[in-house]
């Protein structure tokens, strides 16, 4: 098990990258699967990272799920964005 970080404004946290935050209602940046923390103690640094970094994300929550796949997630009712349709370009590929 994993727990994912949602928020129910921006989705489902994706990851960051040199300084850029993304989440599944704003950009998933191509990716299939969200960066997950093994425990909720680790979630909860997380998101404590994360709501220093903008108060923009005062509403994040860690949800307990099998992985940070896409299939995962949606399975969990959180939201994918594109990553879905993400998988299925990688698999054309």
């Amino acid at each position: 098990m994993a727990f994912a970080i949602h928020s129910a404004e921006h989705g489902t946290f994706v990851g960051e990258c040199m300084g850029l935050v993304f989440f599944s209602k704003t950009e998933t940046a191509g990716q299939t699967e969200v960066a997950t923390a093994p425990s909720l103690a680790e979630a909860q640094d997380l998101m404590a990272m994360l709501r220093d970094a903008s108060d923009d994300f005062c509403d994040l929550e860690a949800v307990e799920v099998q992985s940070g796949h896409w299939h995962d997630l949606k399975a969990a009712d959180l939201h994918i964005g594109d990553m879905d349709q993400n998988a299925g370009k990688y698999a054309d590929a």
